[in-house]
């Protein structure tokens, strides 16, 4: 049987999470993510990088940068190119991390975490220029005829995205880090005030 890749640091990147210690309440928003990560975490598995994604997206909008930050700085022991593994869950997983550390005033972390972002261990590894001008975004919020509540993903999609733009810049000049901060500003506000996505502690 094919031994997953860097077994070793998915174990650490879970345990740097330690999600069963976030006493999240049973039917939040955040709790499946990190449920379906202490169980399971390959590399190889796109099921577990979607996991570890939604659990690092969670750990930023609420606050656990003292988890988000040295788990994301361990994923630069995975190199780009490594058969059969997604990198862009880890990139995003990366970016994240590093715009809300510099939001909270962690100046240090971002600074690695940028870094590693622009440059990646293996390959060399950019966002498609459609994913980071602006095109995809959902805009949520924006739409009072549309169940916010059904439709969160397209909120927490849209966060990720634009820290990548944040990251790495926009083609579009419009997107100014300004506008990028503002608009995840203002998609965590509503994320956060949706009944099950409410702050727990």
């Amino acid at each position: 049987m094919a031994r997953h890749p860097y077994p070793e640091v998915a174990a650490e990147v879970v345990r740097l999470i330690d999600g069963d210690s976030l006493g999240i309440p049973r039917g939040h928003g955040a709790a499946g993510a990190f449920r379906g990560l202490s169980k399971r975490m390959n590399f190889d598995s796109t099921t577990d990088l979607s996991n570890l994604y939604s659990a690092f997206l969670n750990l930023c909008l609420y606050g656990f940068l003292d988890r988000a930050v040295p788990a994301a700085l361990a994923l630069r022991a995975v190199p780009n190119g490594t058969p059969m593994v997604l990198y862009g869950y880890l990139n995003t997983c990366i970016t994240l991390t590093c715009r809300f550390a510099a939001r909270a005033g962690d100046t240090e972390s971002a600074q690695l975490l940028h870094e590693l972002a622009l440059n990646a261990p293996g390959v060399p590894y950019r966002p498609k220029p459609r994913t980071i001008d602006g095109s995809l975004l959902n805009d949520l919020f924006s739409k009072p005829g549309v169940d916010h509540g059904q439709r969160v993903g397209d909120a927490l999609n849209d966060v990720a995205m634009l820290c990548d733009m944040w990251v790495f810049g926009s083609p579009a000049p419009e997107w100014t880090r300004e506008r990028i901060d503002a608009t995840i500003d203002a998609d965590v506000a509503g994320i956060l005030g949706l009944e099950k996505w409410r702050p727990w502690r």
